[in-house]
């Protein structure tokens, strides 16, 4: 199996994701964390993970607003907040 330097998948990753229309900051910061999931042998989030995430951008399932962030969910039960 033939190596590919970490740099290198994940400058090509990135490429793809600045292709699909992801910002450099964001596709840079996606990139190396599928590209850690590869080298640590997760592959099905990592290199193999690219191409359906693409896939996902372009059917408008993931959306690659800049404003993402944590949420703040509110557990509700029997009409109180808990």
């Amino acid at each position: 199996m033939a190596r590919i330097p970490f740099a290198e998948m994940q400058d090509s990753i990135a490429a793809a994701f600045v292709n699909a229309g992801m910002n450099q900051n964001d596709a840079q910061l996606c990139a190396r964390v599928h590209t850690e999931s590869s080298c640590d042998g997760v592959n099905s989030h990592g290199l193999n993970r690219v191409a359906r995430f693409v896939d996902y951008v372009a059917k408008g399932w993931v959306n690659l607003c800049d404003r993402w962030g944590p949420l703040r969910f509110t557990m509700v039960s029997a009409g109180r907040e808990s």
